[in-house]
């Protein structure tokens, strides 16, 4: 009895002295080779913050006068002057006014012609008034062989005339009414030739005013491709007129995006020369600023040479600072939305998915307690979370985000390199902050 109580204690030194030396041998391998340690990533984060946005769309084109009038004469002729007098001739870039004369033709052929066609008109005048006294000579010569057959009739009844003087005064009365019927017919030819001579009178004079061209509008000269002396034709262009005061902005519009402008709607226009200009030159930054517009023509059909579909624009504001020919960008809202916006650096694309990592104030880890079961803590440490998300637009500088994921407040957008899904992270820096508040959706026709 008592050997088997030495050998049990015997025994129990030696598992003690096992578990001893185990327990040191154990220590000294962990202090030779510690667990590792994962450091956290340095980042920077940005704010995530719904804001308004207005989702544009940019279109340009070119900036043309609203009214714009060839000036042409309806005669052929050559041209004496261009301009309102002899002493002023005009140029280009020049201000007229309506009713200004602004060319005539040599007028020596056109007096000429009046001159022949008032003299036409005195002779048929003339030749009328001696249609109209023949008539009149007529007409009595008529009532004279009336009376003389009445008076033969009434003696050849008697019996006191013979058959040949009835006959003689019937056949007078028949030429008296021929005469009356020719003279009444040359009266009608008479009153024709007149009122076609008094016709080439008047036309006459209207091709003498049509030799000298007048403004229709209050406009400038645009372009002046004669001279004078030169020989022109009916409805060659002579002078180009613009009215200044109304102009309009032409854009092209491809077919896809045609829905998204309507008559009506209201745009904003940037004229780049202007914005080029003024950044160069502070003190022109008024003349830079966004111009407003309308849309006024939205044509059924494209240009069959380009395929797109000429829009037009008129300008509400016009000042001296515009010029026909200039380029200019019309903003168009295709709608407005609150979102978030997610920076395209900070993104992952994935085919259609795209992701980012957003910022998660704490780590949970889970705990085995044995028979007590199992327990999650929350551990306070700030870690990196991957997270997809569904942009509702892409610019090329931003994700605009409706709906984020709850619990996130921040998103990494520097140090993505080496991020993985739970990384602790270190944030530096002070927050960046998003300040566009429109975002242009595409930029082209």
């Amino acid at each position: 009895m008592k050997s088997r109580k030495k050998i049990l204690l015997v025994f129990a030194c030696c598992v003690a002295f096992v578990l001893l030396f185990a327990t040191v041998r154990l220590r000294q391998v962990r202090a030779a080779h510690p667990a590792p340690v994962i450091k956290p990533a340095v980042v920077r984060c940005m704010p995530l913050e719904p804001r308004p946005y207005r989702v544009t769309e940019s279109f340009y084109g070119t900036i043309e006068a609203n009214v714009r009038v060839d000036m042409a004469f309806r005669v052929p002729g050559r041209i004496a002057q261009l301009g309102p007098g002899a002493d002023r001739m005009l140029r280009e870039n020049d201000r007229v006014e309506v009713g200004d004369v602004i060319a005539r033709l040599e007028p020596e052929r056109y007096d000429a012609l009046v001159a022949h066609a008032r003299a036409r008109t005195t002779a048929a005048k003339a030749a009328l008034r001696e249609a109209e006294a023949g008539i009149t000579d007529a007409k009595a010569t008529l009532a004279d062989a009336e009376r003389k057959l009445k008076r033969v009739s009434a003696l050849a009844a008697r019996q006191a005339a013979n058959a040949n003087d009835l006959d003689e005064a019937k056949l007078r009365h028949q030429r008296a009414e021929a005469a009356v019927m020719a003279a009444e017919a040359r009266l009608e030819s008479a009153e024709a030739a007149y009122q076609a001579s008094e016709s080439s009178h008047d036309l006459a004079e209207v091709d003498r005013d049509d030799a000298t061209l007048k403004s229709p509008i209050d406009g400038l000269v645009a372009d002046m491709p004669t001279e004078i002396g030169q020989m022109i034709a009916p409805q060659q262009t002579i002078m180009s007129l613009i009215d200044q005061g109304r102009l309009k902005l032409v854009i092209g519009v491809v077919e896809r995006k045609l829905p998204l402008l309507s008559e009506g709607q209201r745009v904003e226009i940037e004229v780049l020369a202007l914005a080029a200009h003024a950044r160069m030159l502070r003190d022109r930054k008024s003349a830079a600023r966004l111009r407003r517009g309308v849309v006024t023509v939205v044509p059924p059909a494209a240009d069959p040479r380009s395929g797109l579909f000429k829009v037009h624009i008129e300008l509400a504001e016009v000042d001296a600072d515009l010029r026909p020919g200039m380029v200019a960008k019309a903003v168009v809202t295709v709608r407005e939305t609150t979102a978030v916006a997610i920076p395209a650096d900070a993104a992952v694309r994935t085919g259609d998915a795209a992701y980012a990592y957003f910022v998660e104030r704490r780590f949970p880890i889970g705990l085995d307690l044995g028979n007590l079961g199992e327990a999650k803590v929350d551990v306070p440490t700030t870690v990196a979370r991957r997270v997809a998300f569904e942009p509702e637009v892409f610019d090329r500088d931003f994700y605009l985000v409706r709906d984020v994921p709850e619990g996130f407040d921040q998103v990494v957008v520097e140090g993505l390199t080496r991020l993985r899904d739970g990384h602790p992270i270190q944030i530096v820096g002070a927050p960046l902050i998003h300040r566009t508040a429109e975002v242009d959706e595409t930029a082209g026709p």
